[in-house]
């Protein structure tokens, strides 16, 4: 369950809480918060968008994770490098190609939204507006 990206470089889904504590620790970012936030959003009626986020992790030859995506309704939202850190440019044409690619485990076809330069959101700041299953809850 891959699609190959650049200089050996390749995407894998994070479909699982563990796997995605595993993408935060190495990475030193808070996705697997979000990711588990997600999770419960799929739980949620009327379901909310967050609840169809997918998350994804851009690995070396060695396996090790050097970036990670978060998609939204075929969209690639969030962009996160080391420590929150913009993966651009370094590994634009990997989004690109996670972006534009056919992904062959799922057929859903995704578009990049290039973040502005130097007004690269983290992730808190762009999930922000996206999240909303705990009020949704209430209500």
């Amino acid at each position: 369950m891959f699609l190959s990206a650049v200089n050996g470089r390749y995407w894998v889904e994070l479909l699982d809480p563990v796997t995605a504590d595993w993408e935060s620790l190495r990475m030193i970012h808070g996705i697997a918060k979000e990711f588990r936030e997600a999770m419960r959003c799929r739980t949620v009626l009327p379901p909310v968008a967050l609840a169809s986020a997918r998350f994804f992790s851009l690995r070396n030859r060695n396996a090790d994770p050097v970036s990670t995506a978060m998609t939204l309704k075929g969209q690639v939202q969030i962009g996160l490098g080391r420590s929150n850190q913009s993966p651009f440019p370094e590994f634009v044409q990997d989004y690109n190609i996670l972006a534009n690619g056919e992904l062959p485990w799922r057929g859903v076809h995704h578009e990049l939204l290039p973040a502005p330069a130097g007004r690269f959101q983290g992730l808190a700041g762009a999930l922000r507006p996206l999240i909303g299953c705990v009020e949704s809850r209430a209500r």
